[in-house]
């Protein structure tokens, strides 16, 4: 759904796709956040139900999730075996103390207020113009660091060329997702943190720290309280243990300026001041676009472009209130959402052509369905809300289908969401 109606959508003229903008948000699982089990305790109980000895001491000190699981009637002693087996690979996966029991493919994060939550990942692009989704991603992925080069590689897809532009917050800076975009040749805008704080007014109080200092983009220089240059030295690489992953740094100091500064104390504790830019060279190149004041008016199109939508698949949606369990249900579903989204907001542009009005959108819908499926339309029980006629939801007839369309059109994804007739 969301591929064809980009596909209708560029054909039809309603946007050129000049600005795809990223942003990630959460789904909750349905799953509380502290109805989670802990290593230990599955252990136990797998040795329990494995028929070891196991001392009734360790299974009245079992925390109260891992206690329901025993206690449960519904599921025979094999079953319960196989399921605590299934949550132990879920350890080794993720290297997590604890796993939610009713989601266990769901992880433990951070919502947008901060608090710590459990479910996944949303990765989302949407078309700055015509306020559409190009591809939605369900990722167990905690943070965005790594998130572009998946959801910008789906929406190119979708789209079928490189938009523009595209622009992504600080979360997604990262040296893989630079080197990325620098390998595809795409002209991608990402902020940095240090601009982000300083926009949301989050910047360090102290006058000595790097985001009270100037940065000279054009000369590659920062300018310390002292109003001393701290010129590049530099590049050192280094194993982040957290992210797993090489970080490049370039660092920016001036010891002859930090030896007879009178700040040296309360600044750097008596030695020379290091300032230091993660992300290397292509961090440095990526600075050097926001110079560019069209790039900027670019940039500034996201925070009206990705917001809006993603509040309505909350608000309007209801992702958050999802009952299906596991990545792939909740992947299927999000795909409906953001492909019926992607259908009104089609809706909404054909509503403003000359000539059509709701008598005849039915006709437009009906050519759409056609192009989309290449699908004949039987009417049943289902309305949509501007018209009084019982629409019926699409179904396959076959015999209205020739040999090649078969072949080429019903492809998998069709024949599981739709049922054929003969």
């Amino acid at each position: 759904m969301i591929y064809y109606s980009v596909q209708f959508a560029k054909i039809s003229g309603f946007t050129n796709f000049e600005n795809i903008c990223a942003d990630g948000t959460v789904i909750q699982s349905a799953n509380n956040k502290f109805n989670v089990v802990h290593k230990e305790d599955v252990e136990i109980l797998i040795d329990y139900y494995s028929g070891k000895l196991v001392d009734y001491e360790q299974l009245g000190s079992l925390r109260f999730p891992a206690r329901k699981i025993i206690n449960r009637t519904d599921k025979s002693n094999k079953e319960k075996l196989k399921y605590l087996n299934d949550i132990m690979k879920r350890f080794d996966e993720t290297g997590a103390n604890t796993i939610p029991v009713h989601d266990m493919e769901s992880i433990h994060i951070y919502n947008k207020q901060g608090n710590p939550d459990v479910g996944y990942n949303l990765q989302t692009a949407v078309d700055s113009s015509s306020k559409m989704f190009m591809s939605l991603i369900v990722s167990q992925k905690a943070t965005d660091h790594y998130q572009l080069p998946e959801i910008m590689n789906k929406s190119i897809k979708n789209m079928g060329f490189m938009p523009e532009y595209c622009c992504a917050d600080a979360g997604y800076n990262t040296r893989r997702t630079l080197e990325y975009i620098e390998e595809i040749d795409l002209n991608c805008l990402i902020d940095n943190n240090r601009s982000a704080k300083l926009r949301n007014g989050h910047s360090n109080s102290n006058k000595f720290h790097k985001d009270n200092m100037d940065y000279c983009v054009k000369d590659d220089y920062f300018t310390c309280y002292n109003k001393e240059k701290l010129i590049f030295q530099r590049t050192n690489v280094r194993w982040d243990k957290k992210r797993k992953d090489f970080v490049i740094e370039r660092e920016y100091y001036n010891k002859d300026a930090c030896s007879n500064c009178k700040f040296a104390n309360e600044c750097c504790n008596g030695e020379h001041r290091v300032v230091k830019i993660t992300g290397g060279i292509l961090a440095v190149n990526m600075l050097n676009k926001f110079e560019d004041y069209s790039n900027v008016l670019q940039y500034v199109k996201r925070f009206s472009t990705v917001e809006a939508p993603n509040g309505t698949l909350r608000s309007f949606y209801h992702i958050n209130e999802f009952l299906s369990k596991g990545i792939v249900r909740i992947q299927n579903r999000v795909n409906i959402c953001g492909g019926s989204y992607n259908l009104k907001r089609i809706y909404n542009q054909l509503m403003k052509m000359e000539g059509i009005n709701e008598s005849n959108i039915l006709d437009v819908v009906r050519k759409f369905c056609e192009y989309v499926n290449s699908v004949m339309f039987i009417w049943r029980n289902n309305t949509f809300p501007f018209i009084d006629e019982v629409l019926q939801l699409p179904v396959i007839c076959k015999s209205c289908l020739s040999d090649e369309l078969l072949e080429h059109s019903v492809d998998d994804c069709q024949s599981r969401l739709i049922s054929v007739e003969s």
